[in-house]
């Protein structure tokens, strides 16, 4: 029976705690009643501006002067910035000065040609939106003119409502793009918010009296009575706990989006495997077997080194962490053209089939009585998705309770990659033993 010391101590810690996430709460409904109000500001009119009169640029690129002049009367009483080139060269040095949103291009032209302008476009200026216009209108002009990137095709002659409803059109192309865009910076904006609150309100005072509560139980430890240890060991288990959830947290907020092409590299999934086994065996007394088996000619994938080696660490533990005792961890790592793929199994506990479709929901832990009982707060399955999503890749579970749990990861090889260097099967000693 705990005593109410005990009692006390871990009641103390879990108001402080609440103290913080309360203040925490309060700032993030505050960050992001500031977003939804700076959105709102954003958004834009049917017309072609937003709300701050922000006006798009049209570029209209032909070599006959009436066309030129007839899309300018038609588009400039619309109030966008509009310009006009007679080639496709002045064009260019204009597409410099101006950066369309919008840019309407004739096919026949002297000098460099409308497929030569689309295609220089496509490449330097991927986000505009292009309209070709041509007198010489058929279906194969129009195709390839769609392969280079064209947007939309308008014949000649066509009628001014002809031209501003595909002007429209391809202006609400424009308008989903920049949306898109502004969404992803806003999102990415809260991201860092929240790991900027949570680091400064929650994580740095947690460490802070982890740390010194450590330290007065070492200078203390000769002296201190064990009920008095008993007490404070749980409260510092309560803190560790709490450091580990921030942590995660910050983790989960952190991962995900797009990878920047210098982040990525050629990934052996083998030694990374090997690399994640060594972290957890590390870390963990529980005496589970490993095996990792490697196939011979299992390509290299293209991705974040540290992202990949954190996925299988996280898919690891979860298979510790539930397997059976004196159990078996098995990794598995095979080629699957265009895949490299990574399974990860264990003989343990096994997942209902009704918590299957929410694995990998952010904090959801399952219904059974030995998964509540387990330490975590289900984030390590959810930054797994995270990471796979990113680089392009799928996950797959299977199950069945009482028989065990494999994870299968399909990630993308590396185009025209060296093969990886072959590996036989390896079988682990007993967890905490080096391999």
């Amino acid at each position: 029976m705990e005593s109410a010391d005990a009692r006390s101590a871990v009641l103390v810690i879990e108001i402080w705690r609440l103290g913080f996430v309360s203040d925490f709460v309060l700032r993030i409904s505050s960050a992001a009643a500031d977003w939804l109000s700076r959105r709102a500001a954003r958004e834009p009119h049917m017309d072609g501006t937003d709300a701050r009169g922000e006006q798009y640029g049209i570029l209209v690129v032909d070599d006959e002067e009436s066309i030129r002049q007839g899309c300018s009367q038609v588009l400039s009483k619309l109030g966008h910035r509009l310009r006009t080139a007679p080639d496709a060269e002045k064009a260019l040095v204009m597409v410099r000065e101006l950066v369309p949103d919008l840019i309407i291009l004739d096919l026949k032209m002297p000098g460099m040609g409308g497929m030569e302008f689309l295609a220089h476009i496509h490449e330097t200026h991927p986000e505009a939106v292009v309209i070709v216009i041509t007198g010489y209108a058929t279906l194969e002009s129009a195709v390839e003119a769609m392969k280079n990137g064209a947007y939309d095709f308008l014949p000649k002659p066509f009628t001014p409502d002809e031209l501003k409803l595909v002007v429209g059109r391809g202006l609400e192309k424009r308008r989903l793009v920049l949306r898109a865009a502004t969404l992803e910076k806003e999102q990415q904006l809260i991201r860092d918010n929240f790991a900027t609150v949570v680091s400064h309100q929650l994580r740095s005072p947690v460490l802070a009296a982890e740390q010194y509560l450590e330290a007065v139980m070492f200078q203390h430890a000769s002296t201190m009575p064990p009920d008095l240890k008993a007490k404070l060991d749980r409260v510092y288990a309560r803190l560790s706990q709490l450091s580990e959830l921030v942590t995660n947290w910050l983790r989960f907020f952190k991962v995900g989006g797009a990878l920047r092409p210098q982040d990525l590299t050629d990934v052996d999934l083998g030694v990374a495997a090997r690399e994640a086994w060594d972290m957890v065996l590390g870390k963990t007394s529980s005496p589970v077997e490993f095996v990792l088996n490697v196939q011979d000619g299992t390509p290299p994938v293209r991705g974040n080194r540290e992202l990949v080696v954190e996925l299988l660490c996280n898919l690891l533990n979860n298979a510790v962490k539930y397997a059976h005792e004196r159990g078996h961890v098995v990794v598995r790592v095979k080629p699957e053209p265009p895949w490299a793929v990574a399974a990860v199994s264990d003989d343990g506990i096994g997942i209902p089939e009704d918590d299957l479709p929410r694995v990998f929901d952010c904090f959801y832990r399952g219904s059974g009585e030995i998964v509540r009982k387990a330490q975590g707060i289900g984030v390590g399955l959810a930054v797994v998705k995270k990471i796979v999503d990113s680089h392009g890749g799928s996950i797959h579970v299977t199950s069945k309770v009482g028989q065990g749990t494999t994870f299968i990861v399909r990630l993308p090889i590396a185009h025209e990659a060296p093969q990886s260097p072959s590996a036989e099967m390896t079988r682990a000693k007993p967890a905490g033993v080096a391999v």
